[in-house]
């Protein structure tokens, strides 16, 4: 055992150099021969070695090796990396070119069909909310609106300021979070103890 690790570091400091095997051991806390599959557009490389067990055999080794996130890896390489697919990137560049699936056709669809964001590092604006109590966050200023969709019949979509679709219910009124005592509501609200 302690021959195998020795012989291990050993060949690491041949093949890679004392550098860069320290930051093998630092990055991955491992030190992994592969062959090298592909660099991606954030300079991570992606390594594979089919001698290793299932799972294990592919990995990613980040270009910045002291802020390193997994969220990093780009949706080019994640089907790879996670063995969904068996093709990298470049090699999927070869593959027949896929059409867009339709989902829905009509005016209550936001989009015609499913196909990802026009860049593989676009920035997903669904995530664009603001964290509450007038402060924004890392995309938003304190008090600028949201930047993501909400169909017709949700709560906070731009209609349901003019009444939404509560607005031809009878005997319903919308609560104003600006006057949670409700003393000036439109019609009279009944306590909770009358029945």
């Amino acid at each position: 055992m302690v021959v195998s690790v020795v012989a291990k570091y050993m060949q690491a400091y041949r093949q890679f150099g004392l550098r860069a095997a320290l930051t093998k051991m630092y990055t991955v806390g491992d030190i992994k021969f592969g062959d090298l599959k592909g660099e991606d557009s954030h300079g991570n490389k992606y390594y594979e070695n089919k001698d290793y067990p299932y799972g294990q055999h592919r990995w990613v080794e980040y270009a910045d090796i002291h802020n390193y996130d997994s969220s990093s890896v780009t949706a080019s390489w994640h089907p790879w990396l996670h063995h969904m697919s068996d093709h990298t990137p470049s090699a999927a560049a070869e593959l027949p070119e896929m059409k867009p699936i339709e989902i829905a056709v009509g005016q209550h669809t936001p989009h015609n069909d499913f196909v990802a964001p026009g860049r593989v590092d676009d920035v997903n604006r669904s995530t664009w909310r603001p964290r509450g109590a007038g402060m924004g966050n890392i995309w938003q200023e304190p008090g600028e609106p949201d930047m993501y969709y909400k169909q017709p019949g949700h709560p906070q979509h731009a209609l349901s300021d003019k009444g939404g679709r509560f607005s031809k219910q009878k005997s319903m009124e919308t609560w104003d979070p600006k006057d949670p005592k409700g003393l000036n509501t439109k019609q009279p609200i009944r306590d909770l103890t009358e029945v």
